[in-house]
């Protein structure tokens, strides 16, 4: 093989190469940018704000009440001995950016009362056919 011939091959390869690192930067942008494709800090373990990977996790997040300190939660009920949480959270937060997250560790105590919490059902499927699909 010519020495022209090897250049021209190397420099073809080293083009592959960075497109195919580029195309994989603009997969994972494109996957964090596209609805629905949003992926929590809690699953991915990269922030969907500024890609930061350095986090912290409390457990039970919690929130300051006049006496006291309490799980921070979805409702609370008062009790004479004090608010109780229902819907208890856990927060991810990135050490980078700062974005906290919140998810409820478990949902079997909170009560869906249509007024102070609303379940948002799915909307049902529209038509396939017609002019309104």
């Amino acid at each position: 093989m010519s020495m022209d011939l090897e250049e021209r091959l190397a420099t073809l390869e080293h083009r592959c190469a960075t497109l195919e690192e580029q195309v994989l930067a603009l997969s994972a942008e494109l996957a964090r940018a596209r609805v629905g494709g949003f992926r929590a800090i809690r699953d991915a373990r990269t922030c969907p704000a500024c890609s930061g990977r350095m986090f912290v996790h409390a457990r039970q997040a919690t929130q300051a009440t006049h006496t006291s300190v309490i799980p921070l939660g979805i409702t609370h009920e008062w009790k004479w001995t004090g608010p109780i949480a229902h819907g208890v959270m856990e927060a991810f937060a990135c050490r980078g950016c700062g974005l906290v997250e919140l998810h409820v560790v478990d949902f079997a105590d909170v009560v869906v009362d249509g007024v102070k919490v609303v379940a948002v059902d799915p909307e049902p499927d529209g038509p396939r056919e017609g002019p309104f699909r």
